[in-house]
């Protein structure tokens, strides 16, 4: 799953952001800024992270009430 981030969010060239690889890291390494997303494209990360959840989840039930 990925979320397609143009060049206006400041990045230095078009770009997406690969929902289905998210990992933690510290605090500490980030150190600027690199650009800025708007309301709806953080939605759009947001959903795409519930959807991975829901599909991944164990609970049968929750998982028939909210995917196809």
């Amino acid at each position: 799953m990925h979320t397609y981030l143009p060049k206006d969010t400041g990045l230095p060239k078009n770009s997406v952001a690969n929902i289905s690889q998210i990992i933690t890291i510290d605090k500490s390494f980030l150190t600027e800024r690199a650009g800025k997303i708007t309301a709806n494209r953080l939605w759009h990360i947001e959903e795409g992270i519930r959807l991975l959840l829901l599909y991944n989840s164990k609970n049968k039930n929750l998982r028939k009430k909210w995917l196809p």
